[in-house]
């Protein structure tokens, strides 16, 4: 072939391919896991979903709890018990106290500072060594029974800075230390337990809002008419790593930054009541809002001082990022939830292309000048 016959089969190619790119845009494979991570410069309809049921060997649809131990594996708390997962398979983990009670309802998880993962059960709280993680073996489980009756049903687990274990229950909140329980709050149903920057503790009860400093009570005697709602209206209290404090209410979602409390739309009666906000390791927040209604409950992001719907009519139990940057929710009949970034990235005119039909895509390293 002449040259004259190359340039017209060079010509006829780049127009076959214009043509079938039109109206397409640059994609860009990633190639690094970490590109992988939700990335908050990405709309939310840009993130792949996939869902895990009992189909899929879980165990329960209601999935309560989510750890990632220091080991790789995912740790699912659901109301048939604890699941183990390797990212590919679901594996039962069965384990029965000194009391001959079943595991049952798994409703906290939690990792101690040593490695050892820490369960709460309707039946008491259990340990399971950090050895024992790999190829779990039943012995080596340590129950551990706050009291009778609801005072043994685990609603909540989290290690303070200091090392500490607290237990809400159905029945108050305690220290657990040297493997025994101390009561720091009596008569009242924990549901949350947060941690502040300064150490405070931030715990959501049926006695309402309450910040403890130690053991003593920190008093917030305006906050409930400063949010519009009752004293047992607010779900969930948080501070993220910026130093905003954050408020789930019935009404909707608060912060407060600087002394000075904004509400994000829509909020109060006719707006989302927002159960909990969560903060991915990427610095992305994350919420679960619930209403009478199913169908306006969901995931959303919080993107600015707007909130982005990530997911409908999904009633959200738990939220936590893997260490791949993936978003897992646990759901209340839905089952386990994993939202990622997608491996492509698509640019059009809308970016600053000057027009949706590229021709030529160049690799530059940052420090070169050209």
């Amino acid at each position: 072939m002449g040259a004259s016959g190359v340039r017209s089969l060079l010509m006829f190619t780049r127009f076959r391919l214009c043509s079938a790119i039109v109206g397409l845009s640059i994609v860009l494979t990633m190639a690094t896991e970490s590109a992988r991570a939700v990335d908050p410069s990405q709309p939310a309809t840009s993130y792949i979903r996939t869902a895990f049921t009992v189909e899929d060997g879980l165990s329960s649809n209601v999935v309560n709890a989510i750890v990632q131990t220091r080991n790789g594996f995912l740790w699912i708390g659901t109301d048939a018990g604890l699941d183990r997962f390797d990212g590919r398979h679901f594996t039962p983990i069965y384990f029965r106290g000194p009391r001959a009670t079943p595991q049952g309802i798994v409703s906290a998880l939690t990792e101690g500072p040593d490695g050892d993962l820490w369960l709460g059960t309707s039946a008491g709280l259990v340990r399971i060594p950090r050895l024992a993680l790999d190829r779990f073996e039943r012995s080596l489980s340590v129950f551990y029974h706050p009291g009778e009756g609801i005072s043994d049903e685990i609603t909540w687990l989290r290690f303070s800075r200091d090392g500490v274990l607290w237990v809400g229950t159905g029945a108050g909140l305690y220290r657990f230390v040297g493997n025994r329980f101390e009561t720091v709050i009596a008569r009242a149903a924990i549901s949350r337990i947060e941690e502040s920057a300064d150490g405070h503790l931030f715990v959501i009860s049926s006695q309402g809002f309450i910040e403890l400093d130690g053991t003593r009570v920190i008093g917030h005697p305006g906050l409930a008419h400063q949010l519009g709602i009752g004293p047992r209206e607010l779900f969930h209290v948080f501070q993220d790593r910026k130093g905003a404090v954050w408020f789930c209410t019935s009404m909707g979602l608060a912060r407060r930054v600087n002394g000075s409390i904004e509400r994000f739309q829509p909020y109060g009666p006719g707006g989302h009541g927002v159960l909990r906000v969560y903060e991915d390791p990427q610095g992305n927040l994350w919420v679960g809002a619930s209403t009478s209604e199913r169908a306006t409950s969901g995931i959303l992001r919080i993107s600015g001082t707007n909130l982005e719907l990530l997911a409908p009519s999904i009633q959200v139990r738990a939220m936590r990022a893997d260490r791949e940057g993936n978003l897992w929710i646990g759901a209340n009949g839905e089952g386990l939830m994993r939202f990622k970034d997608r491996p492509i990235r698509m640019f059009t005119k809308a970016d600053g292309l000057p027009t949706n039909i590229p021709m030529t895509v160049l690799s530059k390293s940052d420090a070169a000048s050209g």
